[in-house]
């Protein structure tokens, strides 16, 4: 369910801006909602991700759809539309996605290239990632802008 709901969210932003409506906003609860359930996808598969790399090496083969899926998830959230009062904080929130796209990055060529550099910016993006502390600060601004 959560995956058919970011999945209509990315196409219903992809039908706007090809209609040329791309400033169509959600209001807080709509994008509360889909952020919740993205970030959902995106925890899952770094969860995945992480088991594999540490706790079962033999499972690396699991890894690159595991990373193709948590990068969708950033991708899905990257591409909603927020209401007004919440766009600077969509903002830090997208710039917080980097050290996660960097992450993800280190993973994939870890998996290829089985290097401890790689593995040292696995565990460096991981320990100076702030997305997700972020996307709870988000998701509590957006109940506030929706008075709850």
């Amino acid at each position: 369910m959560k995956k058919i709901f970011c999945v209509a969210v990315i196409l219903s932003m992809i039908l706007l801006i090809i209609a040329g409506c791309g400033g169509v906003s959600l209001t807080p609860e709509e994008y509360r909602g889909a952020l919740t359930e993205c970030f959902r996808d995106w925890s899952g598969s770094v969860a995945g991700i992480s088991s594999a790399l540490f706790v079962d090496e033999n499972a690396s083969d699991k890894i690159p759809p595991l990373a193709d899926k948590a990068s969708a998830a950033l991708d899905s959230i990257a591409a909603l539309v927020p209401p007004e009062e919440l766009r600077q904080q969509h903002e830090k929130l997208r710039s917080a996605m980097e050290a996660e796209r960097e992450w993800l990055a280190a993973v994939r060529r870890f998996v290829k290239n089985r290097s401890a550099d790689d593995l040292d910016d696995i565990e460096y993006y991981a320990n100076t990632s702030d997305f997700p502390a972020t996307v709870l600060e988000t998701v509590k601004l957006s109940k506030a802008a929706a008075g709850e």
